[in-house]
């Protein structure tokens, strides 16, 4: 993992695990997503994450019912500043 002075102006991508580490409060990671995701939000990084990553997250909350919790997800996560959701295509997944 970077150190947070070395995203500085960096353009980072983001991957389920992070938001689920964050949003879960992680015993041993918790903590620094949350300098992450700080980071993001004081606009020191920018970050992205495809839309994917957004259907992931909702998979727990809709198992379990929690339909509030799942929509919370998709109407304020990507409101995130600095933090940009991207749609996928397969041009994009042979690009990358």
């Amino acid at each position: 993992m970077a150190r947070l002075e070395e995203l500085e102006g960096a353009k980072i991508a983001l991957d389920s695990v992070i938001f689920i580490y964050a949003l879960e409060g992680n015993a041993e990671f918790g903590d620094r997503v949350l300098k992450i995701f700080e980071a993001i939000e004081q606009g020191k990084c920018q970050a992205f994450a495809c839309d994917l990553v957004l259907a992931e997250l909702m998979v727990k909350p809709l198992r379990e019912g929690q339909i509030e919790i799942a929509q919370e997800y998709a109407t304020e996560l990507p409101k995130f500043p600095n933090l940009t959701f991207c749609s996928i295509t397969r041009a994009t997944v042979i690009r990358a």
